[in-house]
């Protein structure tokens, strides 16, 4: 009996898993994100390598990848050079593949993928429908990245207040108060340099990582954190709303899946109340890993259908 390769590449983090046919883990690692907006030719050199560092490869019967960008050809050229006969199946996360055979396993119309992206995903007699996940700038909301972006925005216009600043937004800013006035123009452009650099590179990777930053002042009791969460949850509830009324039948069951809902103490309150109104007596699933669940799956389904076919 061959073992199972699942890989769930995003834009953070790219984590391979090798597992036997019953969805033990035999070998974790963890490497660079290297999903992006776009597909190329260039060979993504992190990716090889942490393929080359795979422990009896030659004993992988079937690969699924769950691939949280565009750029499919480009990492399956990636896996290819070493697994050239392998039966392997990608599939983009916007689709919603992994997630629907999550749903499946939950008997959920409903899926949420709450993380540094924010999309959710339903199926139903009439169909399958898409919603959020429309990209950094234009969509996301209440996803990793929106809490970091969120959190640079309130921090900013706190600056160009003139109210006591939070404590996040100090830490975030590097200052104690608001700018106030100066006895020129170019002193007060410098200060507001300074604090741009302090927030650089305003890039997805490291805006998704300031949620991290918005976590630990929640913990704290930050006010302005919590608002953030507050209402991140919000947002994700509409996802999942918008989802549900565009699926015909009954919802029993929605599942959450994605790194946010390790911090869904902040969040959770505000979620479950906005998709209970919409939705009454609909229960609720948090799972953890639940993309590498459904992405386990597909592959353990190619594996079976290769065995078929020899």
């Amino acid at each position: 009996m061959k073992n199972l390769l699942i890989a769930d590449i995003g834009g953070t983090n790219t984590r391979l898993y090798i597992t036997d046919i019953n969805n033990n883990v035999l070998y974790e690692s963890v490497g660079y994100g290297v999903a992006t907006a776009t597909d190329e030719d260039l060979p993504i050199l992190s990716l090889e390598e942490q393929i080359a560092e795979l422990p009896e490869k030659q004993n992988v019967g079937a690969i699924a990848i769950n691939l949280g960008g565009k750029n499919t050809n480009q990492v399956k050229k990636c896996f290819k050079k070493v697994f050239c006969d392998t039966p392997l199946e990608i599939f983009r996360e916007s689709e919603g593949t992994a997630a629907y055979a999550l749903g499946e396993e939950y008997n959920a119309p409903v899926v949420l993928m709450a993380g540094t992206g924010a999309i959710a995903v339903g199926k139903s007699n009439n169909g399958f429908v898409i919603t959020g996940g429309w990209g950094i700038n234009i969509g996301d909301d209440g996803s990793g990245y929106d809490i970091g972006l969120q959190a640079i925005r309130m921090s900013l216009k706190a600056l160009d207040n003139t109210e006591t600043l939070s404590p996040l937004t100090k830490f975030l800013c590097n200052c104690d108060q608001p700018i106030s006035a100066t006895e020129n123009p170019v002193l007060y452009r410098d200060k507001r340099d300074i604090v741009r650099s302090k927030l650089y590179p305003f890039d997805r990777p490291n805006i998704s990582s300031l949620s991290k930053t918005v976590f630990e002042f929640a913990k704290k009791g930050d006010k302005s954190a919590l608002d953030i969460l507050k209402y991140s949850g919000e947002k994700l509830a509409e996802l999942v709303i918008c989802t549900a009324n565009k699926l015909s039948g009954e919802i029993p069951n929605v599942v959450v899946t994605g790194g946010l809902i390790h911090s869904r103490e902040f969040w959770k309150e505000y979620f479950e109340k906005a998709v209970l109104d919409a939705i009454p007596n609909v229960k609720i699933y948090y799972v953890p890993d639940g993309l590498l669940k459904g992405t386990f799956k597909i592959a353990k389904d190619l594996y079976e259908r290769g065995k078929i076919n020899d």
